[in-house]
């Protein structure tokens, strides 16, 4: 693809619309914790929507809300958010593609490249938005986000409150090719997992049925040695497991890392689904307030002090999986008042060993896969495989 398939028109910086206080904003651990994840490039796609009321599709100005702050550094050197009205970048772009060459909706860093906006070296920047309107009337709306400001259950907050307001409701060194690709499980075949993960009695969560399941996948793709310790790593939101516990609209990071680990041989095992989901069951259970507080702690003793950490570089261990919940968080919620978007989905994820669960349509989830792309057939034979045997 050419450099001109999308062309800028407009380059703006979105200011609050009436004056705001300055002062610094102080993040927690938590957020500290996220902050070398740099910025969260994500792409929604919408269909033309022809509105009787004669209303602008995708009215630049009706977007125009601001997250107006800048990540730096207070005077212990802690990164904190500068508040003092720099506003939102925000682009507005032509391209002449259209939404239907992106039926696939596959990740990828073209992707990236032509619909969320470029922050380059600016780490500071906690948010921008680019909006290309395609040829066939549709629209990209694609965004970067800071992860030091954001998690997932924020960022889709955020993304329904604007699109309220607009609609008057109220790259890192790789180890190896890295490749992205989108699975879907049906709404059967993930009743079938969850099935399976209880033997027909009691109850088991989605993320647990499908966290153990992909995990078992990637072990046996991976041929990794049966006595290999195998590590399954994922964020847990804390909202609701704290004393008093905080609001679901609370802005910022409200998660903490969890894992399980297993012998690869157990992990990989047909016979051993339920047992890896209860282990992962088990891990969440048993997150209360005293362990939320007690992670705070550690990580303030531990990046307490910093200012923006680096980025990690290259993909993770092949003994290691990170398994991202993006579901029930309502991703699907942005309607600025031209109705729902077509898809949403990460734009790309360049470092190996991540998996991201959304919410589908019916009740099927779509699976992101940042794998190595020497293991993604053997991973898509399995995950179909293993589950039409329930």
């Amino acid at each position: 693809m050419g450099v001109e398939e999308v062309k800028v028109v407009e380059s703006s910086i979105v200011k609050p619309s009436e004056e705001t206080p300055r002062h610094g904003l102080w993040l927690s651990s938590l957020d500290l914790m996220l902050a070398k994840s740099g910025h969260v490039p994500l792409v929604y796609f919408y269909r033309s929507c022809a509105r009787a009321d004669g209303d602008v599709f995708f009215d630049v100005a009706r977007l125009k809300v601001a997250l107006a702050g800048r990540l730096g550094v207070d005077g212990d050197g802690r990164l904190q958010v500068d508040c003092a009205e720099q506003g939102v970048p925000l682009l507005v772009a032509h391209s002449d593609h259209t939404v239907n060459e992106f039926s696939s909706f596959k990740p990828s860093p073209e992707l990236r490249r032509l619909f969320v906006p470029c922050v380059g070296d600016s780490l500071s920047v906690v948010c921008a938005i680019q909006v290309t309107f395609l040829r066939c009337g549709g629209v990209a709306l694609g965004a970067a986000l800071h992860h030091a400001v954001v998690d997932g259950a924020s960022t889709f907050h955020f993304f329904r409150t604007w699109s309220a307001f607009s609609s008057g409701g109220g790259p890192s060194e790789l180890s190896g090719a890295v490749a992205n690709e989108i699975f879907i499980i049906s709404k059967d075949q993930v009743a079938a997992l969850k099935r399976a993960c209880t033997g027909g009695g009691g109850d088991v969560s989605t993320f647990c049925a499908l966290g153990a399941h992909v995990w078992r996948c990637v072990v046996a793709a991976r041929r990794l040695p049966p006595n290999a310790t195998t590590r399954l790593v994922f964020r847990a939101n804390v909202r609701g497991r704290l004393r008093p516990p905080i609001p679901d609209s609370y802005f910022g990071n409200g998660i903490i890392m969890l894992g399980a680990t297993g012998k690869a041989q157990d992990v990989a095992s047909e016979e051993h689904l339920a047992s890896i989901a209860g282990r992962i069951r088990g891990v969440i259970s048993r997150m209360d307030d005293e362990l939320v507080h007690s992670a705070i702690d550690y990580l303030e003793l531990d990046l307490g002090g910093s200012s923006l950490p680096a980025k990690p570089a290259g993909s993770l261990p092949k003994t290691e999986l990170r398994v991202v919940k993006w579901l029930d968080m309502t991703a699907y919620g942005a309607d600025f008042g031209w109705g729902k978007p077509l898809v949403m989905h990460l734009a790309v994820q360049q470092r190996a060993g991540f998996v991201y669960l959304m919410d589908g349509v019916d009740g099927s989830v779509p699976i992101h896969v940042s794998l190595e792309q020497a293991i993604l057939n053997d991973f898509r034979r399995l995950l179909y495989a293993n589950a039409a045997k329930l």
